[in-house]
C-alpha cells in the first residue's frame, strides 16, 4: 500500500492553490456494547469476547481461563513467511523452531534438506556472503523488464503474437502502472523541497505557544487560529499536514526518502535486487541461494516480527514458529514464495502464515504447484486480505496470492483473511480492508493490535497483515488439540464457526471518495469475524465423529 501522507497534502495544496454450534448474530448493536473506541488504549483487545466482555475480539481469554484447562496438546509449527523478525525477542524467542536435525555452523547439510546450516529457518532475500536484500522491485517492473526482453524489436502486432492474449493484457497493464507510481512519486518529489520551506516556516511561528517541539493537535491548532489571526495562513498549512498524516519535519523527510526509492529500487527497470543472490531466478529448480540467518536484518525488516508477536500471543507454549525470509521493501518474487512455501512443508509446518500481497504475479503458476503441494501434504495456508480499500470479487482487481484458477478455487487449504476493527458499529470493518463476497473468507481483528517490535519493545500496528496470524493462531491450536483435522476441516471451522454480524458497515465505492453501507456478512465468504472458542466446540465435535 503506498504510503499517502505526502500524496494526500500535495494533492491538498493543488486544491487551494458441522455439529451446529451456538451461533450469534448481531442484527443490531446494542447499546450497551461499547462505542466509539477508535482511540481506546487496550491491550490485547483483539483477545476478548464479544458476549463476556462485549468487544468482538477472537474469545482467547475465554478458552484459557476454561476450556483448555484440562487438555494438553501436541507440539504443532506453524510457519511464518514474511521478512526477517527478531528471534531473540522477549515475546518470541520461546516460540522459535529449532531443525534438531540439522548440527550448527558446520557448513554441511546434515539433514540432507537441501539447506546447510538451517538450524532456525532460512533466509532466501539473501546470498552465501550473508549479504540481504533491503529493496525489491514491484512485481509489476519485473513483469515489464521480462516481457521487454521476449518482445525487443518487435512490433505492437508481432508483440500480440509473441506474448499471447492473456501475458499483453497483463505487460500493459503492469506497463500503465509503472508509469503512473513513477509519475506519483515524481510529482511528490517535485513539490516536496517546497512543503519543507513552507512546514519550517509555519512551525517556526506556532513554536513560541506550543509546550514541547511538535506536540500539537489539530483542536489546537484551531483554537490558536482564532487567537493569532496573523499567523492564519502558517496553521491552516499545519492542519492540512496533519490531516494528511504529517506530525512532523521528520515525517515528511522519511515520506521523502520513501518516494525516492520507489523511483530508484521500486519501480525502477534498472534496478534488479536479484542480480547479488539468485542467478537464475527464472528457474525453480535452481535454490542455491539464500542463507541460515534470519534475523540480522530485522531491525530494518521488521514487519516479521510484528507478525510473529500476534501468533505467539495466541499459540499454546509447547507450539513453534518457523522463520522464513522473503519479504524486503517491494514486493515478494515468486520463486521465493514457492520455495519458501515448500521448505515450510518439508521441515514439518501444519500451519503457514503468508502476511503479504501483491497486484501482479509473473510466475504464479509455481506458486499455484507450492500450494498443491502444500493440500497433498495436509497443510494450511493462511493470507492476508491487503490494505487497498478495495472489493477482490472485481474483475479488475487482483490479489496475489490466490487460490482461485479463471474464477475457480482448486485448493481447499487456503484462507484469505480481512480486517476488522473494535466498533461493534458502522466502522466495524477496517477501513483500509480489502474485502470480497468470493475472494475473502473471513475476517479477523486488524486495527491497534497490540504485539513484538524492534529492540525487544512492543507497539500498536494495524492492518490485514495482523488478522492473517491471528487465523494461523487459531488454526494452530485446533491442530495442536485436534490433530486427526485436515487442513481444508480446520479451514471450514474457523471460517463456520465465526460470530456473524448482519448490520451495515462503511465501505468504499471504486473510484469515488464516498463509502456506502453494506451488512458486514456480505463482505466475504463466510460473513464471520473468527472466534476461537467457537472454533475449538466445532472441531471437538467434528473430531469425534471422524
Amino acid at each position: 500500500m503506498i504510503k499517502k501522507s505526502l500524496i494526500l497534502l500535495v494533492i491538498a495544496l493543488s486544491l487551494i492553490t458441522c455439529k451446529v454450534v451456538k451461533q450469534y448474530r448481531y442484527s443490531n448493536y446494542n447499546t450497551n456494547i461499547i462505542q466509539n473506541q477508535e482511540n481506546l488504549i487496550l491491550n490485547d483487545w483483539f483477545l476478548k469476547d464479544i458476549n463476556d466482555d462485549t468487544i468482538p475480539g477472537i474469545s482467547i481469554e475465554k478458552i484459557k481461563s476454561n476450556f483448555l484447562k484440562t487438555k494438553k496438546g501436541n507440539e504443532i509449527i506453524v510457519a511464518i513467511i514474511d521478512a526477517q523478525f527478531d528471534i531473540s525477542h522477549k515475546g518470541l524467542k520461546n516460540y522459535i523452531w529449532i531443525n534438531t536435525d540439522e548440527i550448527s555452523n558446520n557448513k554441511i547439510d546434515d539433514d540432507g534438506n537441501g539447506f546447510i546450516d538451517d538450524i532456525q529457518g532460512w533466509n532466501f532475500i539473501g546470498n552465501q556472503n550473508y549479504e540481504n536484500i533491503l529493496y525489491a522491485n514491484m512485481e509489476e517492473v519485473r513483469i515489464v523488464r521480462c516481457y521487454n526482453n521476449l518482445i525487443k524489436n518487435s512490433t505492437s502486432q508481432d508483440t500480440l503474437k509473441i506474448l499471447g492474449e492473456e501475458n499483453y493484457h497483463i505487460y500493459i497493464n503492469a506497463y500503465k502502472t509503472l508509469q503512473k507510481e513513477r509519475k506519483i512519486s515524481a510529482s511528490v518529489l517535485k513539490q516536496s523541497s517546497n512543503i519543507i520551506y513552507k512546514y519550517r516556516l509555519a512551525f517556526n511561528k506556532i513554536k513560541p505557544f506550543i509546550a514541547q517541539d511538535s506536540l500539537f493537535t489539530i483542536n489546537f491548532l484551531k483554537d490558536l487560529k482564532s487567537k493569532k489571526t496573523d499567523i492564519k495562513k502558517e496553521i491552516d498549512f499545519l492542519i492540512l499536514t496533519k490531516k494528511a498524516g504529517i506530525d512532523n519535519l521528520e515525517s515528511i523527510e522519511n515520506d521523502i526518502k520513501y518516494h525516492e526509492n520507489r523511483l530508484n529500487k521500486y519501480y525502477n527497470l534498472d534496478y534488479n535486487e536479484r542480480d547479488p543472490i539468485d542467478k537464475f531466478p527464472s528457474d525453480i529448480n535452481y535454490t542455491n541461494y539464500g542463507n541460515n540467518n534470519v534475523s540480522n536484518f530485522s531491525k530494518k525488516l521488521y514487519h516479521g516480527t510484528r507478525v510473529a508477536g500476534v501468533i505467539c500471543k495466541i499459540i499454546p507454549e509447547n507450539c513453534k514458529i518457523m522463520p522464513i525470509s522473503i519479504s524486503a521493501n517491494g514486493d515478494e518474487h515468486d520463486k521465493d514464495i514457492a520455495l519458501a512455501i515448500r521448505y515450510a512443508v518439508d521441515n514439518g509446518a501444519k500451519v503457514i502464515n503468508m502476511s503479504f500481497g501483491k497486484d501482479f504475479s509473473l510466475y504464479k503458476e509455481w506458486v499455484y504447484d507450492a500450494l498443491d503441494y502444500a493440500q497433498r501434504n495436509n497443510v494450511l495456508i493462511v493470507t492476508s486480505a491487503g490494505n487497498d480499500s478495495k472489493d477482490l470479487d472485481s474483475y479488475e482487481i487482483n490479489n496475489y496470492p490466490n487460490d482461485s484458477k479463471s474464477g475457480t478455487e482448486f485448493v481447499s487449504n487456503f484462507i484469505k483473511v480481512g480486517g476488522s476493527t473494535i466498533n461493534i458499529d458502522e466502522n466495524l470493518i477496517y477501513s483500509y480492508s480489502n474485502f470480497g463476497k468470493e475472494e475473502v473468507d473471513v475476517f479477523a481483528p486488524s486495527k491497534n493490535i497490540y504485539t513484538a517490535s524492534v529492540n525487544g519493545k512492543y507497539e500498536y500496528r494495524s492492518g490485514t497483515s495482523y488478522a492473517s496470524p491471528i487465523v494461523s493462531g487459531i488454526a494452530t491450536l485446533l491442530f495442536s488439540y485436534y490433530p486427526d483435522l485436515t487442513a481444508s476441516q480446520v479451514k471450514h471451522i474457523i471460517m463456520d464457526s465465526g460470530v456473524e454480524y448482519t448490520f451495515p458497515v462503511k465501505v468504499p465505492i471504486t473510484g469515488t471518495k464516498k463509502d456506502t453501507l453494506i451488512p458486514f456478512n456480505k463482505l466475504s465468504k463466510s460473513g464471520r469475524i473468527v472466534n476461537a472458542y467457537n472454533a475449538l466446540i466445532m472441531a471437538d465435535s467434528i473430531s469425534k465423529t471422524n
